[in-house]
């Protein structure tokens, strides 16, 4: 994957997902073309309980988001 394109996908999930800003996504390739970033990260909530978060996005080639599925 272009380091540019994974950089502009990064900057689209912070912007949404800012606990994501400093994780860097496992990379695979997506049957049908383009690529699959999986996002794993933990917040804490209100209640000191620590939540885990997995964010799974589908990119095209050109990286536009083609899905994004949240665990929460």
């Amino acid at each position: 994957m272009d380091p540019e394109i994974l950089k502009n996908v990064n900057q689209q999930l912070t912007d949404q997902f800012p606990y994501l800003k400093d994780v860097d996504p496992c990379i695979e390739e997506h049957p049908q073309g383009g690529f699959v970033l999986k996002y794993a990260a933990s917040v804490k909530t209100s209640n000191d309980q620590v939540l885990p978060i997995i964010i799974k996005v589908v990119v095209d080639e050109k990286g536009k988001i083609l899905n994004l599925i949240s665990s929460r």
